[in-house]
């Protein structure tokens, strides 16, 4: 597969020098009991040593996956695209030379992020799984997500705002859903933001505006310098107030070509343009992989095309 360079950046700063931990723990900050009694995290025995993280943002057309492999040898996926979408999950995993996924988080309930859960469990070995442990939302497709799922108490977890995941010397905080939940099934999604050296990358999940001031009122901390754009860069994600706080310098978008919502929106892209943000976009640029040593990060594309911007759609009641 033929990847362009596309970006590289020089971050100034000394990077941390922890051993490393080759056992993900999760540490609860502000909240207790998130993790079922008798729960175990699952390590994998052939996990190899390497300098460096590197982040697939895969195109999964209209939906959303991200693979991570951290610098001890795990791997953290976050969310499996649609039904469709965990096809090409898998495809592109096997591509990639991957047999195993340490963790797979998913962020929410939305079938375009859980859609997955039927071909990548049965194609790759998966040790770890989790979500935020609501149930907030009624689809066939999420009533065979928990029977799949959440009946497996050896390796299902519960993650919330305070808990925070250390493999290696990365560390991945969990932001949100903070209690009590929004009661919105985008609102209350899994956000992280991973550190790593002085790297800093956030993954809003599908939150918008109203989870996004949630954050700001809390005084949580968000600066970094790569975002992962909320909910497929609709509008209502991103806000401006966001962004002065996130301040990134990069930006993905993981959106389908020709979708019928109309993403990203117009106006998400003019406040990541005044934001001075690069903007990537699976629809235009294929997969994206930023690695990343804690010091510099350099990010590349599958493909290269011209900057496509959709005419907006009316934003349908309880669009994904």
């Amino acid at each position: 597969m033929m990847y362009r360079m596309e970006l590289l950046y020089l971050r100034m700063g000394v990077v941390s020098n922890h051993g490393a931990a080759f056992l993900l723990t999760i540490i609860p900050l502000f909240l207790s009991g998130c993790i079922p009694t008798g729960s175990e995290i699952k390590t994998s025995p052939h996990s190899s040593v390497r300098k460096e993280i590197i982040i697939h943002f895969i195109d999964v057309g209209q939906g959303d996956s991200t693979f991570i492999q951290l610098d001890n040898g795990d791997s953290v996926l976050i969310d499996a695209g649609s039904p469709a979408g965990g096809m090409e999950v898998v495809r592109y995993l096997k591509d990639q030379g991957v047999k195993e996924i340490g963790h797979l988080i998913f962020t929410h309930a939305h079938n375009d992020h859980i859609g997955g859960i039927s071909g990548v469990p049965s194609s790759l070995d998966v040790l770890n799984y989790y979500d935020n442990g609501l149930s907030n939302f009624s689809s066939d497709l999420f009533v065979d997500y928990l029977t799949a799922i959440r009946e497996n108490p050896v390796n299902y977890h519960v993650l919330q705002a305070g808990d925070v995941l250390h493999a290696g010397n990365a560390v991945i905080e969990v932001l949100n859903p903070a209690l009590p939940p929004a009661g919105n099934i985008n609102e209350d999604s899994i956000v992280l933001r991973l550190s790593f050296g002085d790297m800093r990358i956030l993954f809003a999940g599908d939150m918008a505006e109203r989870g996004e001031k949630r954050l700001l009122d809390m005084g949580t901390e968000l600066a970094s310098a790569i975002l992962r754009v909320g909910h497929h860069g609709e509008n209502d994600a991103s806000s401006e107030q966001f962004l002065k706080s996130v301040r990134p310098e990069a930006a993905v978008i993981s959106v389908g070509a020709h979708n019928e919502y109309g993403r990203p929106h117009p106006d998400l892209l003019d406040r990541l343009e005044k934001a001075m943000v690069q903007v990537y976009r699976t629809d235009r640029d294929g997969s994206i992989v930023l690695r990343t040593d804690g010091l510099s990060y350099s990010i590349r594309t599958e493909r290269e095309g011209p900057l496509t911007i959709p005419a907006p759609a009316a934003e349908a009641e309880g669009a994904p």
